[in-house]
């Protein structure tokens, strides 16, 4: 079955975007059409069920179900991206955040301070010694200390270049959004950085730099030209202070290699693993299960919404058979726990009308994952165990109201929601030890006391025998 193409409201978001972009950015006809069948091109190589080709601006591409790829199945995320992408790095600097501020505003991921404008990273700003810093009257420019210690030890030009270089290179590396690299032939050069230009010499601490000298001459020299050479690249400092120094500078080394090997540790690549799936609780097990997480996660994030998604009840002409799917059978207050007692008396009939449409729906899970704190995987297990990740990955992909209507991850998100808004539960914001509202509870407490007279001495018998995770909400009385 042709899968649906992209809604109506997401393709006119998109188109109202591009034009956003070619009128503030002012691109060319010409640029915005290469711009489009770029993205056309790049999402049809994702696919799983691509047929090959080469990427070819205006040329046409048709999947393995014989329907053409077009900027209709590109998700609106992927065009927002490039979006953002185009302002950031082909717009001109002078004009590129106000271009930034007219075209995404209100946008996901919007900032009021876009990447570029925010301070860069200085990772060594501060001193790490009492040493680093030059004493009054023995400052020397960074090029100068380097120039020093070849003399000092008689290094050729070109390994002193090299050690400037090295040095460079140690500090355009931050927590940033530039690349940076080092090449050493034929002429020494950091190229990149965290500066969002190519690092320089001068751009390095003064303090840093005699750090890296110094370690430079205890590790790298040989030991009959140290002690020259310490004494005249740090003249300011006696034999003591440069015992110290060295004693400091050899202790932050070893910190930096520990935390380095954490980083390469088992734990802490398993760590980074979790990470990859987005934070998600659930461990995988291997590579494939991983990557099955990554496309569930994203699938979720993809969903298109806007500032209208209308969320309120509707007729679609759907019925939940009981009958044909089983009823969840799992808590929809706490991700991975059995029903709590107020969900245990919770009754979904047979032809119970569903009231809301597949787009509703894919909505819904996406602001109840991503506005809250269960992940989607969460979600995905509370339903049952009756769906596996592909089934919830090809209904969240699809688009339209009525795209998925026969899913069972359609009828089974329809009634974890039903559920909740029973409970009195929000849709955002769902906490992983969420309780069921007090008032909610009460309610029920006395229409069960209306009909069932010794329905008090029930409930006293059976909070004497509720299990830990019935504690919470229990508890709460």
């Amino acid at each position: 079955m042709p899968k649906p193409s992209r809604s109506r409201v997401e393709t006119a978001a998109k188109e109202r975007l591009l034009a956003s972009l070619k009128e503030h950015g002012e691109l060319s006809d010409q640029r915005l059409q290469l711009l489009r069948d770029f993205l056309v091109m790049s999402d049809y190589f994702s696919q799983p069920n691509h047929r090959g080709g080469l990427m070819c601006p205006g040329q046409k591409y048709y999947r393995m179900d014989g329907q053409e790829h077009t900027f209709d199945d590109v998700p609106f995320l992927k065009v927002l991206n490039s979006v953002r992408n185009h302002i950031q790095n082909d717009i001109p600097k002078d004009r590129r955040t106000t271009v930034y501020h007219k075209v995404l505003a209100g946008m996901p991921g919007y900032k009021e301070t876009p990447d570029w404008d925010l301070p860069p990273d200085d990772p060594n700003k501060e001193p790490r010694t009492p040493f680093s810093v030059s004493k009054p009257g023995f400052e020397k420019p960074n090029a100068e200390l380097i120039d020093t210690l070849a003399a000092a030890a008689r290094l050729d030009a070109w390994t002193a270049a090299c050690i400037g270089a090295q040095i460079t290179w140690w500090d355009s590396i931050g927590e940033c959004k530039y690349s940076c690299g080092l090449s050493l032939a034929p002429v020494p050069k950091v190229t990149g950085g965290r500066l969002g230009r190519d690092h320089t010499l001068e751009d390095v601490h003064n303090h840093f730099v005699r750090d890296k000298l110094l370690d430079y001459i205890n590790t790298q020299l040989k030991e009959s030209k140290r002690e020259d050479a310490r004494k005249a690249v740090f003249p300011d400092l006696d034999d003591d202070e440069l015992k110290e120094y060295s004693r400091l500078v050899e202790e932050d080394n070893q910190e930096r290699l520990r935390a380095q090997a954490q980083d390469n540790s088992p734990a802490e690549v398993r760590s980074r693993s979790e990470v990859r799936v987005r934070q998600d609780y659930t461990i995988p097990r291997n590579d494939a299960e991983a990557i099955n997480l990554n496309l569930q996660n994203d699938a979720v994030e993809n969903v298109f919404e806007d500032d209208t998604a209308d969320l309120s009840i509707r007729c679609v002409g759907g019925i939940r058979n009981t009958k044909t799917l089983k009823p969840i059978s799992k808590s929809v207050v706490q991700p991975d726990s059995k029903m709590l007692p107020e969900e245990e008396q919770m009754q979904i009939d047979d032809q119970s009308i569903i009231d809301r449409d597949c787009d509703q729906v894919r909505v819904m899970i996406k602001r109840f994952v991503g506005e809250g704190e269960w992940t989607a995987d969460e979600f995905r297990r509370a339903l049952g165990g009756q769906i596996g990740r592909t089934v919830l990955i090809e209904f969240l992909e699809r688009r339209g109201p009525r795209a998925g209507m026969g899913s069972r991850a359609f009828q089974l998100s329809w009634e974890f929601f039903h559920r909740r808004e029973k409970l009195g539960l929000p849709l955002s914001g769902a906490k992983r030890t969420d309780v069921v509202p007090l008032k909610t509870r009460r309610q029920k407490r006395g229409r069960a006391d209306a009909g069932d007279k010794s329905a008090r001495g029930k409930g006293k018998r059976t909070r004497t025998r509720r299990e830990p995770l019935q504690e919470v909400v229990n508890g709460a009385e």
